[in-house]
């Protein structure tokens, strides 16, 4: 049996000490790696949620200014009646006042603010003004004047036809007088013919001063 050497044992007890003495040193050092990797770990996961959150906030703030900016702009309403100064409503007020002027002239008028469909010596209304049978004929002051049928004023004609009436001019008398009620340059003026033959219908300014006021008064109204 051999013994081994006393120099062979103390250099192995040496090396056993050695690798005891590194193993204890670079054990806290990997145990600090893993800890700050942990902890940057969760730093880099911290940073990432704060800057999810402000994402999410500015998104957030932005649709919320776009929400308000949307709610916050104006709005127009389509209703121009105030603006035209006529309107399909006032055809009723028309009526009323035509009731009321023709029994105190002693006349009696067909109206369209009735609804009803004037006829002057055969030519009807409104259709001969829409289906185009008196364009070219109708004289305003010697001066041939379009028209265009506009019951409730609506449009950018020169010369709207609003309502038109046609009737007997007395009890008495089998004349007839065609009456135009037109906004002409956002004007109010009431037109009547008395014309008996021809192609062409001579209009002039009523000298009527109770039938245009009237016409004004609802007009202005």
């Amino acid at each position: 049996m051999k013994f081994i050497n006393k120099n062979t044992i103390i250099t192995i007890v040496s090396i056993i000490v050695i690798i005891g003495i590194i193993y204890k040193i670079n054990q806290p050092v990997k145990q600090g790696l893993g800890a700050n990797s942990k902890n940057s770990s969760k730093k880099i996961h911290s940073t990432r949620s704060q800057s999810a959150l402000s994402s999410n906030s500015s998104s957030s703030h932005n649709n919320n200014s776009s929400s308000s900016s949307a709610t916050d702009e104006p709005k127009f309403s389509s209703d121009n009646s105030s603006k035209i100064g006529w309107s399909s409503n006032k055809q009723h007020e028309l009526s009323l006042f035509m009731a009321e002027w023709q029994s105190r002239m002693n006349q009696s008028f067909v109206g369209t603010y009735n609804g009803q469909q004037p006829n002057y010596y055969g030519i009807k209304f409104p259709t001969s003004i829409t289906n185009g049978r008196l364009n070219g004929h109708i004289k305003f002051n010697d001066i041939t004047t379009d028209v265009t049928w506009s019951p409730d004023g609506s449009g950018h004609a020169t010369h709207k036809l609003v309502a038109i009436a046609s009737g007997k001019i007395s009890n008495d008398n089998f004349n007839l007088a065609l009456y135009f009620f037109v906004i002409e340059n956002n004007q109010p003026i009431v037109y009547v013919s008395q014309t008996t033959n021809g192609d062409d219908l001579y209009f002039s300014e009523t000298k009527n001063t109770d039938l245009q006021n009237g016409f004004t008064d609802i007009f202005n109204d």
